[in-house]
Formats: C-alpha cells, structure tokens, sequence
C-alpha cells in the first residue's frame, strides 16, 4: 500500500544530518527523494568512513533515496536543475546564508520555474546570523543556545563536555523540516500555493532547551540579571570555567533526595526509573520500603532535618538498587507498573529480536556493502502505511537513469560528465 505522501517528489541539496534526515523520514511517508551531491560527494561519506565514499553516518540518514552527482558550481549544471525543479513539489536546502542563490538554486530562482515549489531552507541561526555566527554544527550551537552551560557536565581538567552520544540538535531539526514541509504541502493543498521555509538549528536548539528558557518576569528577571553581571564579572577576573560552573550549580535550587527520575546500579549492571507522579513514586517507595517525610502535609523542603533526611533517602535507595541483579528489579518494577529500562550500550540493540520483529530496526541492502541493520520508521498509519524503501545508493548511482528521465541524451550524459558537471 502506497505511503501517505505517494506522488510527492523532492529534491534533496543537503549534506550531514538535518536535510538528509528529513529527505529519508519524506521518502518513508511514500516520496520520491533524489538526494543531490557535488561529484565529490556528501561529506559525511567520509565521516569515519568503510570504503571509498561511504560511512556509518551517512548510510543512518540516506535509506531510499535515488543519488545524483551534480556540480552546482559549474554554469552548465543549471539547466540540469531547472528541469528536476520543474517536475519536483518539494526543494530541501541547508548551507550558509547566500550560498544557495550563488550555486543557481535560491527560492526565488527556483519559484520562478516552478512556482507551487515548497522550498525548505535550513541554516544554522536563522535571522540571528551575522557577528561571526554565520554557519555551525550541532556542537557550536549546543554551546550557543546554553545547552552545554546548563547542563554542567565538565571532565577532569575543568572543560565543559558536550552531548557526544548522539547529535540532537541536528536531529530535532530534521524533524522540523519534515513537519514544516508537510504542513506546507496541506497549505497548497488548500490554496495551490507554494512557498519558502526558513528552519534553523539554534530554534530547535531551544525548543530542547523548552522549560528550562521560561522567565517570569516578576519571579526570575532580576535574579537571572544579577547572575548575568556576576558571571561577566567572575570571567573578567579570569576564574576557570569549573570555578564559574561552581558558582552557577551555587545557585541551582535543587533539593536533596530524588530517588524517583534517575539512575541506580545494580549487583550487575544499572537501570532507569522515572516516577513523575506522586501516585507512582509511593509505588516506589512500597517496593522499596522506604519513608519519604516530603509527603507529609507539614513539610518545609528548606529545613536542615529534610535536607538531611533527603541525602539518607538517596543512600538507602541505592542500597536497596545494588542488592539485587538488574534483571529482578526489573521484574519487580514492572509488576508494579513502575517505568523502568535496564541501561544499555547500542551494540546489545542490534540482536534485540522485539526491536526487529517490530519495525524499531530494519535491514536494507546496500550495493557493495550488503545487508545493512539500521533504525525503521518513525509512525505507524493504519491506512496509508509507510514505504519503507530498503536501499541504500551509492555515490552518483542513478544519476544516468534520471539525466535519461528527464529527457537527457547519451550525448548530452557524456558531454556533462567529460565537463566535470556530473561523475
């Protein structure tokens, strides 16, 4: 059965995660993605590569795409472009401001060939560029948006650590440009109108960042403003980042005892629990036959004896957690209905048979390198049913069937690819 976006074609001149990404989660729904790259390919082919021109990275955010090679920078590249264009209802484009106007491919360009083209833009910081904050990846914007500051991780010698597991930012922001496409795609529905999209990553930076960038101004402004003239002042007189980030936990007002969202080892290993209710945590507090005076209509959390109290909460529920094996707890919490996961490394994920059974892995194939285990598909549609393409192209592999296509000849093929427009 086809996908919810059959009939949808999209052009794809992105590259690393955000666009890529959403021309996969598009090509899922039931498009048809042609995923464009310079002749010496997408730079995250070569991100700790495995071959020639391919990567772990890249093959995680390019499954069903047909791959072209083309050289925007070449003058004769663009009469390539107009006709993809002319066919296409959707255009997905991440650079530097002016960098896709330079290459022949801007919105204003584009819509005057096509003028029900849904064009997605994507930059690093939106209309907050300039000053030096022009282009960036996950990692600056992580620092820029507060999200490294807040979270107050640093290694022993003092420096602030970023979130290296998996890139979140970059993330967020693909699935905002599919959400923001096909909201677009609804518009023309209705109105026959297409239009241009700006996305950036320092938005969906703060959308991560959500309840902790709320300021009420009658509660939090003055006190934020005092602790942004104390931090200019302590890097003034050149403290270190550990002794600001000192300062700044200094001020977090956080009580001791959170025994019910958090980690705990085990006799073998360590497990998540997450109780965000009070129901739930007095579940919790059953299975581990524990007291928590916080219940108690007469409690002040500001006093020295709840203080106390809540680290000697905190010592007994690890106690309770290192007596028993991961897997008994387990057993215990769900039979409580408590929410619980064991702590796990990402190679125990691929043997994991309910993962695969139930589309949270899929394998597709891929060329020269076979079999590839790799993450399924975001929904399920009871209906339309998603359209899983399980392939995975390799550098400039159909760009001969679709030049053919849209009307190309062989001459013409041999001609672009001896001018260096196409590889």
């Amino acid at each position: 059965m086809p996908g919810p976006l059959e009939g949808i074609s999209v052009l794809e001149f992105t590259e690393v995660i955000s666009g890529p990404l959403a021309g996969m989660i598009l090509s899922d729904y039931g498009a048809s993605v042609i995923k464009i790259e310079p002749p010496w390919g997408d730079s995250w082919r070569y991100m700790y590569k495995i071959s020639e021109s391919e990567s772990r990275p890249f093959m995680a955010y390019n499954r069903g795409k047909r791959n072209m090679t083309l050289n925007l920078k070449h003058p004769e590249a663009r009469q390539i472009t107009q006709k993809l264009v002319t066919d296409s209802d959707v255009v997905i484009v991440n650079s530097s401001p002016n960098v896709a106007d330079n290459l022949g491919i801007g919105y204003e360009q584009l819509a005057n060939i096509n003028p029900r083209i849904i064009y997605c833009e994507n930059t690093a910081y939106g209309s907050y560029a300039g000053d030096g904050y022009v282009s960036g990846y996950d990692l600056v914007i992580q620092a820029v948006c507060g999200l490294i500051g807040t979270e107050s991780r640093i290694d022993d010698s003092g420096k602030p650590e970023q979130i290296w597991s998996t890139p979140l930012i970059d993330t967020t922001s693909g699935l905002n440009l599919v959400a923001s496409i096909c909201a677009a795609l609804y518009y023309r529905e209705k109105t026959d109108l297409g239009q241009k999209i700006e996305t950036n990553l320092l938005s969906c930076a703060f959308q991560l960042m959500g309840m902790r960038l709320v300021e009420i101004e009658s509660l939090d402004q003055s006190r934020n403003l005092e602790f942004v003239e104390d931090v200019t002042n302590l890097r003034k007189a050149k403290l270190s980042h550990k002794e600001i980030r000192d300062f700044y936990e200094s001020r977090q007002d956080v009580a001791p005892g959170n025994i019910y969202y958090r980690t705990f080892l085990t006799s073998d290993g360590a497990l998540a629990v997450a109780c965000l209710n009070d129901p739930l945590r007095k579940k919790l507090l059953q299975v581990l036959e524990l007291e928590d005076i916080r219940f108690d209509m007469d409690y002040d959390p500001r006093a020295q004896r709840s203080m106390e109290f809540g680290d000697r909460l905190v010592e007994l529920a690890e106690s309770k957690f290192k007596s028993r094996n991961t897997n008994d707890w387990l057993s215990i919490l769900f039979s409580n209905n408590i929410p619980a996961g064991p702590i796990r490394f990402k190679e125990e994920l691929f043997s994991d048979d309910k993962l695969i059974e139930n589309g949270f892995l899929i394998d597709v194939n891929h060329k020269e390198q076979g079999k590839v285990r790799m993450t399924g598909g975001l929904a399920r549609f009871s209906e339309s049913h998603l359209a899983i393409k399980h392939n995975l192209g390799g550098l400039g592999e159909h760009t001969e069937e679709i030049l053919e296509e849209y009307g190309f000849t062989e001459t013409q093929r041999i001609e672009f690819r001896n001018d260096g427009i196409i590889k």
